[in-house]
């Protein structure tokens, strides 16, 4: 079975992981935060003591930054070699200080979860199904769900 120490090994899956993370924002405004002073950002004046929220979803999603933001495309975080590369617009954790705790932990857990899953069944539509590669989601709060599927999972 996989481990932590194979990370190394597995950039495809985790470039699979990363880029699920990107399209599939679980959460699509980060934490509000409040300026301690008078700043401007892009060209926008903000005064002291006013709420910003960041939009998680927006910046995952811009097409300056993402070619076809709207496809699962996990290549996107490899280099030519095959080797995961990192992308500074990449920040479904949030990011600078006040970046997500769970991070660390997350990360390779998914990645621990996703490469065990794919060693030990094989996963497809339903017979009859038609693939559909949009990715639909319904939003509940600040948090986005995925709408029901179907799929067949068999032991390998």
């Amino acid at each position: 079975m996989p481990e932590t120490g194979d990370r190394h090994k597995l950039p495809y899956t985790q470039a699979v992981v990363y880029e699920t993370l990107r399209l599939g924002v679980v959460a699509p405004t980060a934490i509000p935060h409040k300026t301690l002073c008078d700043t401007s950002v892009g060209g926008y004046d903000i005064p002291k003591d006013t709420m910003v929220i960041v939009n998680q979803w927006a910046i995952l999603h811009d097409p300056d930054k993402w070619d076809q933001p709207e496809h699962f495309r996990p290549r996107r975080f490899l280099d030519g070699e095959g080797n995961l590369k990192k992308l500074d617009c990449w920040t479904p954790f949030s990011a600078g200080r006040r970046v997500c705790l769970g991070e660390s932990v997350a990360k390779p857990e998914l990645l621990l979860v996703v490469a065990c899953l794919l060693k030990r069944f094989t996963i497809s539509l339903p017979e009859g199904t038609a693939y559909d590669p949009s990715y639909k989601v319904e939003f509940a709060m600040n948090f986005h769900t995925p709408k029901p599927y179907k799929i067949v999972v068999h032991k390998r």
